[in-house]
């Protein structure tokens, strides 16, 4: 029972990186990236304009809802992105998201002078006037800019500050509106410029989150292996049962 669950718990782990990307076909995303290099850069890392986002290791379910955004031309519009939106069919954007959530992204680097302020906009939460709290970056992108796969909210750590400031400030203008609930607006409209540009700056330098994730599932087939050859109480009993039986016999032959 027990190395049957392990090996399923196992499969699990190892498979929870597939999964996401069941739909998409990785090789056939990487032909059809070529179009996509000459601002994303050939590895989804970007270019030397940084207003352009990076892809690389982004959730490919968030790639796809961009893209659909895009095509759409309602929520978010973009000259380029349109037009390049308009010519993917579904299979395209679920290939080009399999393929560019496979690359690994390149960490940049904070500016010293913001990392402060913008570390304290990413973790506190806002207080309106009226005395609502409103979520901090933290609460859905996470403690290391990961994001969140199941709830689509897309992974910060390492993207292009110039890209955050652009996308928070099209967000407290309302000009993009793809955001879920309008949380991304609400949460843009009480930052200052001087906020956007720290927090941007300190997502920026935000390190790979894969460091601190792999670790935990590490522990994980730890634990799981440390009780796969620990005896269960069951068996210590039988244990104990059998030491003192032999105890006990030890001493009628004395």
């Amino acid at each position: 029972m027990k190395q049957t669950f392990f090996i399923s718990a196992i499969t699990l782990l190892l498979g929870m990186g597939q999964c996401a990307m069941a739909d998409g076909d990785i090789a056939a995303g990487k032909a059809k990236a070529v179009t996509c290099a000459g601002c994303h850069g050939p590895d989804g890392n970007g270019t030397d304009n940084p207003a352009w986002p990076k892809l690389a290791s982004q959730h490919p379910a968030y790639i796809v809802k961009q893209l659909r955004d895009f095509k759409a031309r309602e929520t978010r519009k973009d000259p380029i992105m349109s037009d390049q939106a308009a010519q993917l069919s579904e299979q395209d954007m679920l290939d080009l998201a399999a393929y560019f959530s496979r690359q690994k992204i390149k960490i940049g680097t904070a500016d010293d002078n913001l990392a402060e302020h913008g570390g304290n906009v990413y973790r506190t939460r806002i207080t309106t006037d009226s005395g609502n709290t409103i979520n901090a970056c933290i609460d859905c992108h996470g403690r290391v800019g990961a994001g969140k796969k199941n709830k689509n909210y897309p992974r910060l750590a390492g993207q292009n500050a110039a890209y955050i400031a652009k996308a928070l400030r099209d967000f407290r203008s309302g000009r993009r509106s793809n955001d879920n609930g309008k949380v991304m607006r609400m949460i843009a409209s009480h930052l200052s410029d001087d906020d956007i540009d720290a927090v941007a700056s300190y997502i920026q330098g935000m390190g790979n989150y894969s460091r601190f994730v792999w670790p935990v599932y590490i522990i994980a087939l730890l634990i799981m292996v440390a009780n796969l050859v620990s005896p269960s109480r069951q068996e210590k009993q039988i244990i104990r049962n059998l030491k003192r039986k032999q105890r006990r016999e030890s001493r009628g032959m004395q």
